[in-house]
């Protein structure tokens, strides 16, 4: 196994939604361990995980967009069976405060079978890809949940958009949330003739033609059509052959990725 491998806690930000914090919502920020040792990592992530659950309060998170009655009520049962005690209330809502009867070991299973970990233990080595917006020059991101987009004084910093293989917005688990930022970020307008758009306009027309329900060329514009979301096949497909690139995609070790994830604590942007 390589030595290279590193093992890293990062803190789930929930987003707020109504009169609770969503558990299916959030961005994975700021790094707050990095371990050599898998053991030692999982032993801190259990301990953070723990803490974080005894010092809020519970009924601050929303369970019922993840589990139905019955299924918390069956949950429940399994936390009486283990610890004498339940979660829930008479009127089935999640209790304030966790039980003081769940020891270390109950409160961890717990939070594992409520979706409630507050902290995600990821596996990272130096083979790392992360996109650079050329024209605006910073790294792609998504938009801070606790930031002001529109406000062009405020530096809002969200997760940062990452991957370990150049293709990752293919596949990546976040994929949509990913590519939904990718398309934002990058509404693309360019004029001129096709060769004067590609050094290969041949190849650039036919795939325009391939791709004619997102790509659309008339009286010299190039532009993706209008309400079409690309995937990142089609979009990186016309976006190769340009003269002029709008991002590129680079390859940076750990050291490198996790600055750029620290810069999340501080809500810089770079």
């Amino acid at each position: 196994m390589s030595n290279n491998i590193k093992y890293v806690i990062r803190k789930k930000i929930f987003e707020y939604q109504g009169d609770y914090y969503s558990l299916t919502d959030y961005q994975i920020g700021e790094i707050v361990g990095v371990y050599s040792s898998l053991i030692d990592a999982q032993h801190a992530f259990k301990k953070l995980n723990i803490e974080y659950l005894q010092e809020n309060t519970l009924s601050n998170y929303n369970v019922y967009d993840i589990f139905n009655e019955t299924e918390l009520q069956a949950i429940n049962q399994v936390m009486i069976q283990r610890t004498n005690i339940g979660f829930l209330d008479e009127s089935s809502y999640m209790v304030d405060v966790l039980p003081e009867e769940f020891n270390d070991v109950d409160t961890f299973f717990f939070a594992e079978q409520l979706k409630l970990l507050a902290y995600q233990l990821e596996e990272f080595n130096d083979e790392n890809y992360v996109i650079w917006n050329i024209e605006k020059e910073h790294y792609l991101r998504l938009p801070d949940p606790y930031g002001n987009p529109f406000d062009q004084d405020d530096d809002f910093c969200g997760e940062l958009i990452f991957g370990k293989t150049a293709d990752f917005l293919k596949h990546h688990a976040e994929k949509k949330r990913f590519l939904e930022q990718f398309n934002n970020e990058f509404r693309l307008y360019q004029y001129g003739e096709l060769s004067e758009l590609s050094e290969q306009p041949e190849q650039l027309e036919q795939t325009l033609q391939k791709y004619s329900d997102t790509w659309k060329y008339e009286n010299s514009r190039l532009e993706l059509q209008r309400y079409v979301q690309p995937n990142f096949d089609t979009f990186e497909a016309v976006h190769s052959l340009l003269k002029t690139p709008l991002y590129e995609i680079r390859k940076v070790d750990f050291a490198t990725l996790k600055d750029l994830i620290d810069l999340e604590e501080t809500r810089e942007v770079r």
